[in-house]
């Protein structure tokens, strides 16, 4: 399954999306044709990702999950939406 990422956009009160044109030539859409949207974030965090982290940061001597995954969290997430 090919993937592509697009920009949601203000459309009334709700949101649309805009699909390329490649896309919807090869996939044959049209105008009222209901199509699958599988919603996934962008910004997922990978084990790479984690290994990367717990290189730049040490660990406490007193090892306490919760206060990791708050770093971690911080780090990937700064602003909370």
């Amino acid at each position: 399954m090919e993937s592509i990422k697009v920009t949601a956009r203000k459309w009334g009160n709700s949101l649309g999306f805009i699909l390329p044109k490649k896309i919807i030539d090869e996939r044959s859409i049209r105008d009222g044709m209901e199509i699958l949207i599988k919603v996934e974030p962008v910004n997922k965090m990978t084990v790479g990702d984690l290994m990367a982290l717990a290189r730049k940061r040490p660990l406490p001597s007193k090892l306490n999950v919760k206060k990791i995954l708050e770093t971690v969290d911080k780090e990937f997430w700064p602003e909370d939406e």
